[in-house]
C-alpha cells in the first residue's frame, strides 16, 4: 500500500510540475532516468522518459516526453503523456524561436486480439518569437480520437487505426484570424514493425 501511495504522490507531483522539470538538459535526463527506475518497480505501472535532440548549423531542436501507463485490470489500461518541445532557427534577421507544450490521456480496453481506446490530446501555449514582431500565440489545439490496434502478420508487427477530430479555438483577437474555430477530421492507418 505504501509503495502505491509513493508512486501516486510522485506521479501527481510530476503532473503538477508539468514542463518545469525539463528546465536543464543534464538535470532533466538524470531526473527522468531516476523517476523511470523508481516508478517501474511495480508490474502494473510503467514510465518512460525520452529526451531527443537535433542540432546542425543554424538549427536546434529539443523534445522531452514523459509517458506513464497503468494497468487497471486484465482488460483496462490508462496511458498519459506530457511533452515539451522547443526549437530555434538562427539565420540573421530571420531568427525565430518556437515552443510547444501539451498532454495526452488515453484509455484502452482489451478485447481478445484487439485493443480499443479513446484518447484526448491538448497542445497549448504554442508560441513563436520573431525579432521585431510581438510574440505570436497560436490557438490551442484539442483533439479527441477513437483508436484500435491489433497484431499484424507476425508477433512483432502491429496494425493500428484511428479516427481523430482536432479543434482549434482562437481566443486572441491580435491574431487577426477570420475564424473563431476550425476543425480537422482525420482517419489514419499505420503498420509498424519492431526490429
Amino acid at each position: 500500500m505504501m509503495n502505491i501511495f509513493g508512486r501516486t504522490c510522485c506521479v501527481a507531483s510530476l503532473a503538477m510540475a508539468g514542463s518545469s522539470c525539463f528546465a536543464a538538459d543534464s538535470l532533466s535526463s538524470g531526473l527522468g532516468n531516476a523517476i523511470t527506475k523508481y516508478l517501474n518497480s511495480g508490474d502494473d505501472f510503467a514510465v518512460t522518459f525520452t529526451n531527443k535532440k537535433l542540432k546542425f548549423h543554424g538549427t536546434k531542436l529539443r523534445e522531452y516526453e514523459l509517458m506513464m501507463a497503468q494497468q487497471l485490470s486484465s482488460h483496462v489500461s490508462v496511458e498519459a503523456s506530457l511533452h515539451y518541445e522547443k526549437g530555434r532557427l538562427d539565420y540573421g534577421v530571420l531568427n525565430q524561436r518556437v515552443s510547444s507544450k501539451g498532454y495526452q490521456l488515453a484509455s484502452w480496453y482489451q478485447m481478445g486480439a484487439y485493443s480499443v481506446g479513446i484518447s484526448n490530446k491538448v497542445i497549448s501555449e504554442h508560441e513563436i518569437n520573431i525579432p521585431l514582431v510581438n510574440k505570436i500565440d497560436l490557438p490551442t489545439s484539442k483533439s479527441l480520437a477513437f483508436n484500435m490496434r491489433t497484431k499484424g502478420f507476425r508477433e512483432t508487427h502491429e496494425l493500428s487505426f484511428s479516427a481523430e477530430r482536432e479543434t482549434w479555438t482562437a481566443e486572441n483577437p491580435l491574431l487577426g484570424l477570420s475564424w473563431a474555430k476550425a476543425y480537422d477530421n482525420q482517419v489514419k492507418m499505420s503498420y509498424s514493425i519492431i526490429f
